[in-house]
C-alpha cells in the first residue's frame, strides 16, 4: 500500500511540472489581397517556424498547438506583424496593405 501511495504522489508531482500546452485558431478575413501564406514563427534570434496554412480570397485559418500563449511572429506574404496570440479562437479582419494586430478580435490582450 505505501508503494503504491508513493507511486500515486509521484506520478502526481510529475505531471504537475508539465506546461500546459495551448491550441488556438486565428481566422483571417483580408482586403486588397487574394492568395499568400501565412507562416507563424517564435520571436527567438533564430526564429522556428510553428505553423502555416494558405490564404484564398483574403481569408484563411491558422491553427496549431503552441508550448504557451503569447507573443508570436506572424508572416503574411511580404507582411511580418509581431502578434499576441492569447485565446483559443480569434479573428483577424483587416487590410492587407495596412494590417495591424490592434484588430484581432477576441484576444484578451488586444
Amino acid at each position: 500500500m505505501k508503494i503504491f501511495l508513493c507511486l500515486l504522489l509521484l506520478i502526481g508531482m510529475t505531471s504537475m511540472g508539465k506546461a500546459q500546452e495551448f491550441k488556438f485558431r486565428l481566422k483571417g478575413d483580408f482586403i486588397n489581397v487574394d492568395t499568400a501564406t501565412i507562416a507563424l514563427y517564435t520571436l527567438d534570434e533564430a526564429p522556428r517556424l510553428l505553423a502555416s496554412a494558405k490564404m484564398e480570397n483574403g481569408k484563411f485559418i491558422l491553427k496549431g498547438t503552441l508550448p504557451e500563449s503569447g507573443y508570436y511572429r506572424i508572416q503574411i506574404g511580404a507582411v511580418k506583424q509581431n502578434i499576441i496570440l492569447d485565446a483559443p479562437d480569434m479573428f483577424w479582419p483587416t487590410d492587407y496593405l495596412n494590417a495591424d494586430a490592434r484588430y484581432i478580435k477576441n484576444s484578451p490582450a488586444v
